[in-house]
């Protein structure tokens, strides 16, 4: 397990640091300004989902332009997860095709991976490990974001969606459910 997230977990789930938590909860994360100017530079579009919120992470897409040849179109984006509990991020790529089989049981096909599928998104991506880096964050592996760990319990009062808590909800959700709505 990395160490940030042994650290979180002893501060937020064993010692029941609430006071702490909702201060973290609170910061405000800005995304770098090479990122910004990448962006802008590169017409990737962005999309912030919680980050203003008192939350434990910020969340952003980002939307690349689509690919389209004859009848044949594809969408790419990114998602950027920041945890404001410890410094670390999870970053991956998104890919959506229309579905064009008569027989198709979705209108759309698509998939997610850590590796990027076209040259922005690895600009991209390199861009924002550059850039975090610099600030002192790691990032977490898709392996790494669903270990499930150890030994957290929760009060009666914490209405919770089972028994396994991953480092993803522990670190990027408010699973002690005391963030305001």
């Amino acid at each position: 397990m990395n160490n940030l997230v042994r650290e979180v977990v002893e501060s937020f789930y064993h010692q029941e640091d609430k006071l702490r938590y909702l201060l973290k909860c609170q910061r405000t994360i800005e995304l770098p300004s090479e990122l910004i100017i990448f962006l802008n530079n590169n017409n990737i579009k962005l999309q912030p989902h919680n980050t203003g919120d008192v939350w434990p992470s910020s969340k952003w897409t980002f939307g690349h332009e689509d690919y389209c040849k004859g009848e044949f179109r594809v969408s790419f984006s990114s998602l950027l997860m920041v945890s404001k509990l410890a410094s670390l991020y999870y970053l991956h790529h998104e890919f959506q095709v229309d579905n064009k089989d008569e027989q198709k049981m979705s209108p759309t096909l698509d998939g997610f991976d850590e590796q990027p599928y076209t040259r922005t998104q690895a600009e991209l991506e390199s861009i924002i490990k550059q850039s975090f880096k610099k600030l002192g964050y790691e990032q977490l592996s898709y392996k790494e974001m669903n270990e499930v760990l150890q030994g957290i319990h929760f009060g009666d009062d914490v209405g919770f969606f089972g028994p396994q808590v991953t480092v993803e909800y522990a670190l990027f959700h408010d699973v002690l459910e005391i963030c305001p709505d």
